[in-house]
């Protein structure tokens, strides 16, 4: 691959990042239950108390998966338990994907990704919630586009 087109793909990593953390220096991070309730729970991982169940579902004795927590904890820790420092984690390692994106580009079209990054990123930009720290899932590398 070109010299240029990692330049490029670097340069997409940044400009992703920088949409994700937007309104994170003005500290606009809107922190509601759910984001509470992660919270104390990464918190509870990082004093040893491991946990195997997720968030509950809607349905009665059904829950999520665990791994959420697990991939804030480092954030919380790192952060002393601020939410922002965990919303700009969960942006970066969001921001990743940009990477991910571009290789299952490459080897589909052996073109170099661009155009399926660029169908990519013009579709899940529709929907770029910066503030609040749920939306900043890694929803766009383990599950479908927004």
């Amino acid at each position: 691959m070109k010299k240029f087109n990692y330049i490029l793909l670097f340069g997409i990593f940044i400009f992703a990042f920088v949409l994700r953390v937007l309104y994170l220096p003005k500290n606009s991070l809107t922190f509601g239950y759910d984001q509470a309730r992660d919270a104390y729970v990464s918190q509870q991982i990082i004093g040893g108390d491991l946990k195997i169940l997720g968030p509950p579902a809607s349905t009665p004795g059904l829950y999520h998966g665990v791994f959420y927590y697990y991939l804030l904890a480092p954030a919380y820790l790192l952060g002393h338990g601020s939410p922002v420092v965990a919303a700009y984690w969960i942006a970066f390692l969001n921001s990743l994907t940009v990477f991910i994106v571009f290789y299952l580009g490459y080897l589909m079209t052996k073109k170099g990704g661009l155009e399926f990054w660029r169908h990519f990123s013009l579709r899940s930009l529709l929907k770029v919630h910066s503030t609040l720290l749920g939306y900043q899932t890694p929803r766009s590398v383990f599950g479908r586009c927004p």
